[in-house]
């Protein structure tokens, strides 16, 4: 009986040490040459980034980036409202996410601050472009105009990263590496469901999150970012933007579960005088799309604008 006791321990704490294994969907390593995305793909210095472009090439650029997990395709609601409003839009993966490379050592402020500067060196944009990012990639927004405010026209935070993180034990090497692989990774799809008010109008948003997890680097990416960029405070690149006199809209869904909405003011205070602050009104994390109707029209009016009054005000 004792025997049998002791196998079945042994049995089940192998089961458990192994699980970052068996949950491992990475069974493909991302090969440029053979994504079938419908995307191109530009070699840089840092790395392999899967972008797209939409709209007439003489029309005024916006680069939208997207958050800390979903890829470009998350924009999907909001690239074709932006072309039929007068824009040309690039769309692009961050590393490690959807079909951009992810042999990335660390992945920092610096390294998402050079994919987004060579990427347009790449594509030989010079002139100044507008730039809309959601939740960290808002943080990467802020990151960029601080950098290079010569290139910046105005920007767009949705619902943005504004704090370090606590990760609590994914912070410990081994320790970390095990939660995340084992548990948080392979959980990843299921949870973004939570970034909706009404997750039942998108069926298939779950779904379509998997296929970038079956490459491998993705879990390791997530891990990282966490690590890396995650304890960073993206506040001072918030005020940078004011201090450079660089006009921004803030938008911010007032049923947020993953940014709560009592942090809106005080992103919105250090965006400074020439922020516009809208709430929008039964919105979750990813009030881009949900409340496309809203937030489209919104984002184009005010790239359009030469407004540069502070404007703080809730959606209907």
């Amino acid at each position: 009986m004792k025997r049998f006791l002791w196998i079945t321990l042994v049995v089940i704490f192998m089961g458990l040490l192994t699980l970052p294994f068996w949950l491992n969907e990475e069974r493909l390593v991302l090969k440029p040459a053979e994504i079938s995305s419908g995307g191109k793909i530009a070699q840089t210095q840092s790395g392999f980034t899967h972008y797209q472009l939409f709209g007439k090439e003489q029309d005024p650029l916006v680069i939208l980036i997207h958050g800390f997990s979903v890829p470009s395709y998350t924009w999907d609601n909001t690239v074709p409202y932006l072309v039929a409003s007068g824009f040309r839009v690039l769309t692009f993966d961050l590393y490690g996410r959807g079909y951009s490379s992810r042999d990335h050592s660390r992945y920092d402020r610096g390294l998402f601050i050079r994919q987004l500067n060579e990427l347009l060196i790449e594509l030989n944009i010079n002139d100044k472009v507008s730039l809309v990012g959601l939740s960290m990639g808002a943080a990467i927004v802020g990151g960029y105009t601080s950098e290079f405010p010569h290139k910046v026209s105005k920007v767009v935070l949705l619902a943005p990263f504004h704090q370090p993180i606590d990760i609590g034990p994914l912070k410990y090497p081994l320790l970390g590496d095990y939660i995340a692989y084992g548990f948080v990774v392979p959980s990843m799809a299921d949870s973004q469901s939570e970034d909706f008010v009404e997750p039942d109008n998108y069926p298939l948003w779950n779904e379509k999150y998997k296929s970038q997890m079956q490459y491998e680097g993705f879990r390791f990416a997530l891990l990282a970012t966490a690590r890396d960029f995650l304890q960073t405070d993206p506040m001072a690149d918030f005020r940078a933007i004011d201090q450079f006199s660089i006009e921004s809209m803030l938008l911010w869904g007032a049923e947020d579960k993953v940014f709560d909405i009592k942090n809106q003011s005080l992103v919105s205070d250090a965006l400074g005088k020439t922020n516009k602050s809208i709430t929008i009104s039964n919105a979750g994390h990813a009030l881009h799309f949900e409340r496309a109707n809203e937030v489209n029209p919104l984002i184009a009016e005010f790239l359009l604008s030469s407004d540069n009054q502070n404007e703080t005000r809730s959606s209907l």
